[in-house]
């Protein structure tokens, strides 16, 4: 089996260290930011949870890199003098620090970053603006101690606040800004208006929160700062990493040109050595790899990243097997040059062979294909239609007078889409148990879950499901079904692994509960912490995390983010997961045509051969069956008019008609009519009322008019033109006799 392999090294850079979310570096990083503060902080406004700035910043962080870590530390009520270290002594009349929540906290639970945000209970206990920013510069510093930069939100505005209030708010935010500059973070602007109040478009409802969307705005002033590119630090030397090798273009029968895609990731400080890229490329029929090499030239910067694309082609069926590796001379690090290893087998792609039919006017055609390598075939009517008209390997198309075209499709795979949810690899608990529910938000099939799972060994998944939402039925035994038990390998703690339980079916606007545990009562599933249900959706299917559950129906631990993922079909797919493209098949209508030319007359003497064309395999002459030719004699059929008929039947069975009538008499002849047109005028013709001759030549002119029977009309000799009355004659055909010393002609006349 041939194949062939081409490589096309199409590369991008850029160099971002300023934006958190495209810097490439912190992917492989991970950075624990503490938060302390007040009720803002803490949470209160927002009627989700998940809108919390603090939350949102969290997610955004574990985003870049699961393991990031926000510990919130804000408390309702705090001051700038609660979150003072540990051996700070209050002036008198100011309150403790305190232990648990304050600066100290944040360096020994080993803060990368710390952010302050204190919007307004110091103003509301009157404590001044140096005081505020004496504090806020102690942290600062004892922060700084311990190598932890720290960042302060300025505060925040207050609907009613009174003038001395309000002067050291604004007092106390114009400080953060000129004592802090790129390290104060702005939750003042855009949310307070001119009279210094909140603006009421954020406001919670209480004058001193804000709500969900100003918790939006608050977020991304916060990300914006970009703190972890700020706190990121290289490694010393030359580290080139291989991430993110994908399939950009997967084919269940393979491409021409199946696109692979790798990243080459600047780790450490700026090198600028050439790096080299080796492709191999393993094919089941062939012991030795094809390999190909790539040079990216002139290196990269800290933390620039590269991509490289180089295509195969896949279209021969087998196993593949491709990896690629990279090589710098001053690479010290090499356990991450080497990409994924990429595994994965194409089928041969549908092959079809059309058959065309030919039918006769008002038939139905019988259109068929031969096939190889296919599971289904669908026809078309048009070339861009999305609804197929038939399927199977023949199509009888309806009945038709014209030539028409149809289109058939050789379709491998599934003929549905194929989905799956996912909902967060972030989870700080493990515990063996956990409640979902899923909604169905159209008609769909679930096929199977992944789930990820802490304690190494073989573990038995266990299911029950339940019509409807688990709520409320978490520890009723008897409201759930028993669906089935998967056992699967853990290998290593914290992997997610595919558990299957046979497909179910869910109809549009159902809702399914479903309680995963492991058949070990000391094993544990992983989920995070969540304060409410944390719905995600695809357009077809929901998941609402949930609630831990001890082994089994047990205690409730709600609410839980669980982690896992749901793989799910639905709808018609006619393309498969891979097309033969669509092949034009007709049906042609055959229409034969007979043209035995237009009526003639002969001599008496004479005989005629009519021709019924070459592309008919019967005939049939008067309905007597005959040959392609049919000789007519004169003397046989006799003086008249004899009207011939040929029916003929060509190898489709398709019949074709044609007539012609023969005049036979014994006075005329039209073999020299052409006499007539170059030297008369004859008019008109037909005509009721008379025959107008025009001489042309002023030559002496005979001139005779005869019925069809031969018996004469009209005679006469003229030199100049002369007229004919016929209107007394009896209608038909007559010929008209014109001779001079310039020769003679014959014109059928017909009157009417």
């Amino acid at each position: 089996m041939r194949y062939t392999f081409f490589v096309i090294l199409l590369s991008t850079s850029t160099l971002i260290l300023g934006q958190d979310d495209q810097n490439f570096c912190l992917a492989n990083q991970s950075y624990h930011i503490i938060i302390l503060g007040s009720s803002t902080a803490a949470g209160t406004g927002p009627l989700s949870a998940d809108s919390t700035w603090v939350n949102r910043y969290r997610s955004f962080l574990q985003e870049i890199n699961s393991n990031n870590l926000v510990t919130n530390l804000a408390i309702g009520g705090t001051t700038t003098y609660h979150i003072m270290p540990d051996w700070f002594a209050p002036p008198s009349n100011r309150p403790a620090t305190n232990p648990n929540n304050n600066v100290s906290q944040a360096i020994t639970l080993g803060a990368d970053a710390i952010i302050v945000n204190m919007p307004s209970n110091d103003a509301s206990n009157n404590f001044g603006v140096d005081e505020q920013i004496f504090n806020f510069q102690s942290i600062a510093a004892v922060a700084d101690s311990a190598n932890i930069p720290v960042w302060i939100c300025t505060t925040q505005p207050k609907t009613p606040f009174g003038a001395i209030q309000d002067a050291i708010q604004i007092g106390v935010r114009d400080s953060i800004f000129s004592t802090f500059g790129n390290m104060a973070i702005d939750f003042w602007n855009g949310i307070a208006l001119p009279s210094n109040d909140i603006d009421p478009m954020f406001d919670s409802g209480d004058g001193t929160h804000l709500n969900d969307t100003a918790h939006g705005i608050l977020f991304n002033r916060v990300r914006d700062k970009n703190i972890l590119s700020e706190i990121f630090q290289p490694d010393q030397g030359t580290d080139f990493a291989m991430e993110n090798y994908i399939i950009t273009n997967p084919n269940f029968c393979g491409d021409s040109a199946t696109i692979i895609q790798g990243e080459i990731i600047n780790l450490a400080e700026d090198e600028f050595s050439d790096i080299y890229i080796v492709h191999d490329i393993y094919y089941s029929s062939s012991t030795t790899p094809i390999t190909y090499y790539d040079t990216i030239s002139g290196g990269l910067n800290i933390c620039e990243s590269i991509i490289f694309e180089f295509s195969v082609n896949t279209l021969a069926e087998g196993y593949y097997s491709i990896l690629s590796t990279l090589s710098s001379p001053n690479d010290t690090i090499l356990g991450n040059n080497y990409s994924s290893l990429l595994n994965f087998t194409t089928q041969a792609a549908p092959n079809l062979n059309p058959q065309n039919d030919t039918i006769c006017k008002d038939e139905m055609a019988f259109l068929s294909v031969d096939f190889e390598n296919t599971d289904t075939i669908f026809w078309y009517k048009n070339l861009t239609d999305l609804i197929p008209i038939g399927n199977g390997n023949n199509f009888t198309t309806p009945a038709t007078d014209i030539t028409q075209s149809y289109f058939a499709e050789g379709i491998n795979g599934d003929l549905f889409f194929k989905e799956s949810l996912f909902t967060t690899n972030n989870s700080n608990k493990n515990w063996n148990g956990v409640m979902i529910n899923l909604v169905a938000h159209e008609t769909l099939t679930l096929d199977s879950f992944s789930l990820k799972m802490e304690d190494i060994g073989t573990q038995g998944v266990v299911a029950y499901f339940k019509n409807g939402t688990y709520k409320s039925f978490e520890n009723d035994a008897t409201a759930w079904t028993f669906w089935g038990v998967d056992s699967v390998e853990v290998l290593g703690s914290g992997n997610f692994h595919n558990v299957n339980f046979g497909s179910k079916i869910l109809e549009q606007g159902d809702t399914l509960g479903i309680y995963f545990h492991l058949e070990n009562g000391g094993a544990r599933l992983s989920y995070n912490d969540a304060t409410d249900w944390i719905s995600r959706f695809t357009d077809e299917l929901e998941v609402q995390s949930g609630s831990g559950i001890t082994h089994t129906f047990g205690i409730i631990y709600f609410p839980r983010d669980w982690n896992g993922e749901v793989f799910y079909h639905y709808g018609f797919n006619p393309e498969g997961d891979c097309s033969s493209g669509r092949m034009e098949i007709s049906a042609i209508v055959s229409k034969p045509i007979i043209n035995l030319g237009n009526d003639t007359i002969i001599f008496s003497n004479q005989n005629i051969s009519l021709n019924g064309g070459a592309n008919f395999t019967e005939y049939y002459w008067d309905g007597t069956l005959g040959e392609q030719f049919y000789n007519i004699s004169a003397t046989t059929f006799g003086i008249g008019i004899h009207k011939v008929t040929l029916e003929a039947i060509n190898e489709f069975g398709c019949i074709a008609f044609d007539t012609i009538e023969i005049t036979i008499t014994e006075f005329v002849s039209i073999s020299n009519e052409q006499f007539i047109e170059n030297n008369f005028q004859v008019f008109p013709n037909p005509t009721a009322d008379f025959i107008s001759i025009k001489n042309l030549n002023s030559t002496l002119v005979e001139v005779q008019l005869f019925d069809l029977y031969g018996k004469k009309k009209f005679e006469n000799i003229v030199v100049e033109n002369i007229e004919i009355t016929v209107k007394h004659f009896s209608k038909g055909i007559y010929f008209l006799h014109l001779s001079s010393e310039y020769g003679w002609g014959v014109k059928k006349i017909l009157i009417e």
